[in-house]
């Protein structure tokens, strides 16, 4: 057995079953113990131990087998049991040292850290157990933060070389030391010689170190080779080390892989700070064209500006978000995103206007003119963010204002307009439009300038020049200076020749007529109704003809242009008139039966028309004062739905 022989353990065994009795068998047993000790069989040993007949042994070797129990338990695992029995020898002159070692060390293991720290201290570095002893309270100091006295001790452990097996340990602690406290050559020094040969699973804290450092150093590769070591754990070292390898892999160009990286550091809560930035570049990496399951770059831009609205990225991110928006033209999705943003900046709100503007026109211009005026007062309520895209905004939500009738809503948006954009190519179109919603409220003096300021902008289309002076002309005809009115209406035909005048053709003969010059006015109507005979005003054209014509007097010509609006327009409402007026032409010319042939065909032709009750009170007068009221009252009665005659009202009449 001394001799190590392999015969030794069985010759023991057989000795003890062959001599269970003598005082050699206790003896061989602890010998079998001892066997299974030095080989590390901590089990075993202690079953073998547990045979030997307490107070069978020397002093020596009963103490000897003691602190091999004690031993035993605490490889074992077993801290209770040898804490017990380092306590029976706490005053054994051999093993006093190793006992306070080991009940320090028992300390440490259960993270009595100050107890242990304490007991450790006791110990002589010259002892057999000071080297030990210095590492650990190297340790105690390396879990507090001390990492200058952890450097200098490490460095002097490793320089003695007393204990290979703690080597890797000191390295890795001496290499993070440096690390924390800034000394980074030294740091790559130990932490490489450590993470050449570890004893063991590498440190996480030991690849996150270097895996910094090389990042500093601008090796990427080496980086993203380390950093995964570090990220098992929801800590903010994992988290840290997820966002450096999602940086590394970014410089080499792995788009998806660093997109991946960013977003387990942005899913982590460890680190605000850290998770903030993860977020940040998880998010460009999206708008980079990362591919993920999903493509939701504005998803998280709007997460990330929701999550940190102070951000230094703030700015940035809006950038990014504001851009996507654009370049999607998905203006209702971007509207609905923005609204989600509980804390816009300028950007997204300048953004949000140009979107609302956007929809806005195009609501316009599918006729959703209610939604539009909403859409574009909710952009211009956003104010000057955008001073251009406002005015704009103001100009359509005038238009749509206008379409829907909020005239003095209209108003104040044109002016608001007018009065920022002075000069701009819209100026000219505004003035205009503020000049119909003026006119449409009845200020025609107010609406008269507007579009004389329209027409001295001189960007107006020949079509809408022409209208322009056809609403000026309008606003002098409504003042009764019929003069000026129709002087304009003559520049309106002057503006745009290759259009139609016929209305203002028709109004310059109103105004002649007004102004008592029936000639020029009986010319101006025939012109009209000889150069556009399909025109709406041309019936009514030929029916103030013919009033002209009896106002010079001319009799005879207004009745011939009665008979040609009659028949050449014979279901118009001014055939109808016409009828009516020809028979009072008739009447007042002295043509009496002619008169009452004509208010007949009036009553017969437009039995329900207002003009049939005229001929009816008219004739009815005639016929009583030739006493052929009874004869009138038959052919009265003869037309179905036509005027009547009460009972008591020819007698009247007659009487």
């Amino acid at each position: 057995f001394e001799r190590g022989e392999a015969a030794g353990l069985p010759t023991l065994i057989a000795f003890v079953e062959d001599h269970p009795g003598t005082p050699e068998a206790q003896t061989a047993q602890l010998y079998i113990g001892n066997y299974y000790f030095y080989r590390g069989r901590w089990a075993d040993a202690l079953l073998s131990y547990s045979l030997v007949r307490r107070g069978s042994l020397d002093l020596d070797s009963d103490e000897d087998m003691r602190y091999r129990e004690a031993y035993c338990h605490l490889r074992l695992g077993e801290v209770d049991d040898a804490q017990a029995i380092y306590q029976r020898l706490a005053n054994s002159r051999r093993y006093a040292d190793a006992v306070v070692f080991y009940r320090a060390y028992i300390d440490y293991a259960n993270g009595r850290l100050d107890d242990a720290l304490q007991r450790f201290e006791t110990i002589n570095t010259d002892s057999e157990l000071g080297y030990q002893s210095r590492y650990y309270i190297t340790q105690i100091r390396y879990s507090r933060g001390e990492f200058g006295p952890v450097a200098a001790t490490g460095e002097r452990l490793l320089a003695e070389q007393d204990n290979d097996y703690f080597t890797a340990e000191l390295q890795r602690m001496v290499g993070e030391s440096h690390f924390h406290t800034g000394n980074y050559d030294k740091a790559r020094v130990y932490l490489r010689q450590y993470l050449d040969n570890p004893d063991g699973e590498v440190y996480r804290t030991a690849a996150y170190a270097q895996g910094v450092l090389d990042w500093r150093d601008g090796n990427y590769a080496s980086t993203a080779a380390l950093m995964p070591l570090a990220t098992d754990g929801t800590d903010a070292l994992a988290q840290s080390a997820w966002l450096y390898l999602g940086q590394a892999r970014l410089k080499l160009d792995d788009l998806n892989g660093a997109a991946r990286a960013f977003e387990q550091a942005a899913a982590m809560t460890a680190d605000s700070k850290v998770r903030e930035t993860a977020f940040y570049n998880y998010a460009i990496t999206q708008h980079q064209g990362a591919r993920t399951p999903f493509g939701r770059s504005i998803d998280l831009f709007e997460q990330f500006l929701n999550d940190y609205p102070q951000s230094a990225y703030k700015d940035r991110v809006e950038g990014y978000l504001v851009d996507t928006y654009l370049t999607g033209s998905d203006y209702p999705k971007a509207l609905e995103s923005i609204n989600r943003l509980r804390q816009p900046g300028q950007k997204v709100l300048k953004a949000k206007q140009h979107v609302l503007y956007n929809l806005g026109v195009q609501a316009l211009r599918e006729g959703r003119d209610t939604q539009a005026a909403d859409l574009l007062q909710q952009a211009v309520d956003l104010g000057p963010v955008d001073a251009t895209t406002l005015n704009e905004c103001r100009l359509w939500l005038a238009e749509a204002q206008y379409r829907t009738g909020n005239y003095a809503a209209s108003t104040a948006q044109q002016l608001a307009y007018v009065n920022a954009a002075a000069g701009s190519d819209n100026y000219s179109l505004a003035q205009y439009n503020l000049g119909y919603s003026l006119y449409q409220q009845r200020r025609y003096t107010q609406a008269r300038t507007a579009f004389d300021n329209a027409l001295k902008g001189g960007k107006l289309t020949a079509d809408v020049t022409a209208d322009a002076y056809n609403r000026i002309a309008d606003t002098y005809y409504y003042a009764g200076d019929f003069g000026n009115a129709q002087a304009n209406y003559d520049r309106a035909i002057a503006a745009d020749r290759g259009a139609n005048h016929d209305y203002a053709m028709y109004q310059k003969g109103t105004m002649l007529s007004l102004n008592k010059q029936y000639a020029a006015a009986a010319e101006q109507f025939e012109s009209l109704v000889a150069t556009y005979p399909k025109s709406s005003y041309a019936p009514q054209a030929l029916l103030d003809k013919a009033v002209a014509q009896a106002a010079m007097p001319d009799a005879n010509a207004a009745l011939k242009t009665y008979d040609r609006l009659i028949k050449a327009y014979p279901k118009s409402a001014e055939a109808r008139k016409a009828l009516l007026q020809k028979a009072v032409a008739q009447r007042d010319a002295g043509k009496e039966a002619d008169a009452i042939d004509t208010y007949k065909r009036v009553i017969k032709d437009y039995p329900s028309a207002e003009e049939a009750s005229v001929a009816a009170a008219d004739l009815k007068l005639i016929m009583a004062d030739r006493g052929e009221l009874a004869s009138f009252t038959k052919f009265l009665a003869s037309v179905p739905n036509g005027p009547r005659m009460e009972v008591g009202e020819v007698d009247r009449l007659t009487f």
